[in-house]
């Protein structure tokens, strides 16, 4: 078989053949790695489909929220940025800055 054909047959598999296996039938790592793949072909036909949202905070080790952002990006073409606003409420105790 030459690479193409290689290429053409995985192609295949993870487009449809993936989705016929019969997940009771797997066992150890192959069970693991088909369960892998389809997650990742899930999330990015969804990634591509949607928008993508991406949030991000930071907490002191006591759980007290010091930051937080949020994003919601359109995927390529469209490329696009929407920024979240979000509100800080940040109160120092001035013996407790190190």
């Amino acid at each position: 078989m030459d690479i193409t054909g290689g290429i053409s047959r995985f192609a295949g598999f993870l487009t449809t053949d993936i989705w016929r296996v019969r997940m009771e039938n797997l066992h150890g790592a192959k069970k693991h790695l088909v369960r892998s793949l389809r997650i990742v072909l899930i999330a990015a036909e969804k990634f591509f489909e949607d928008r993508c949202t991406l949030f991000t905070t930071s907490e002191l080790p006591d759980g007290t929220r010091w930051h937080e952002s949020g994003e919601i990006l359109t995927p390529y073409p469209d490329a696009t940025a929407t920024h979240a606003v979000v509100s800080h409420d940040l109160k120092f105790e001035s013996d407790k800055i190190r």
